[in-house]
């Protein structure tokens, strides 16, 4: 028969070792240094810096930046829907008599009336284009140089004349280029995506301003045409979404492509 071991017979174990527990610090001590995040400016361009950097000034800069976009969106739409107006009034000038086909007639009261909205409309939406391009890029740059930023950074303009320009500019060149070539205005876009963001930074002029844009492109086209791409893929399937986080990264890449600091 098998003795029932005592308590008393067992052997001791030795203790269990826990884990340490962090000291508390007193109350009024400082609190610990926030966790090290490599400076951009120390590595070299790439797009996962600029991911990193641009998501983490998003979220410090959320209200300015999203709020600004959506504003600046609302106001871009207002040539829109004014040009539309004037395509379907002009639409309803038409007269499609017996035959299928819509014949329009210009010179009736509804024709003119939609020429003259579909011209206003468009030249609403360069005013508008030029406003946004102004306002909201200068608060991208005041990101990047460190300056704290509230939602009127991003809906201040800055020397609109001079952004006025870059895109009657630009949206003539890209003309120019879908005429001579049908992907030739996809080109000249690609080649010009820094300009508004040198004419604000640098303080020159449009044509200068153009130069600069080309001048960054062609000596980094690779890591150019990488973020161009992002930036479109991002923009097609996001839209309004995606529009602060795309221009933080094209600005964090104007400035780093070009060798320059951005504020970490």
């Amino acid at each position: 028969m098998t003795e029932t071991p005592r308590p008393e017979d067992a052997v001791p174990q030795p203790p269990v070792a826990q884990p340490p527990v962090p000291p508390v610090p007193p109350p009024g001590a400082p609190l610990p240094p926030p966790a090290y995040r490599p400076d951009p400016n120390t590595v070299p361009y790439s797009l996962d810096v600029g991911f990193r950097w641009a998501w983490s000034k998003l979220t410090s800069n959320a209200a300015g930046a999203i709020v600004g976009a959506l504003v600046l969106v609302a106001v871009s739409m207002i040539g829109a829907f004014i040009a539309m107006a004037g395509v379907f009034a002009l639409m309803a000038s038409g007269d499609t008599g017996t035959s299928d086909d819509l014949q329009l007639d210009p010179g009736s009261a509804a024709g003119i009336t939609g020429i003259v909205l579909i011209v206003v409309g468009s030249l609403v939406s360069l005013l508008t284009a030029a406003y946004q391009g102004s306002a909201y890029t200068g608060g991208l740059l005041d990101i990047a140089n460190g300056v704290p930023t509230t939602i009127g950074s991003f809906l201040r303009p800055r020397r609109f004349g001079t952004v006025l320009a870059v895109v009657l500019l630009q949206a003539l060149a890209v003309l120019v280029g879908l005429l001579v070539f049908c992907v030739g205005g996809f080109v000249v876009a690609f080649f010009l995506m820094f300009t508004v963001f040198a004419v604000l930074d640098r303080n020159v002029g449009a044509v200068a301003g153009m130069k600069a844009s080309a001048s960054i492109v062609r000596h980094r086209i690779g890591d150019a045409l990488v973020l161009w791409l992002v930036v479109m893929v991002l923009s097609m399937f996001l839209g309004i979404l995606a529009y602060p986080f795309v221009q933080l990264l094209t600005v964090f890449a104007y400035r780093r492509l070009a060798d320059q600091p951005v504020a970490p």
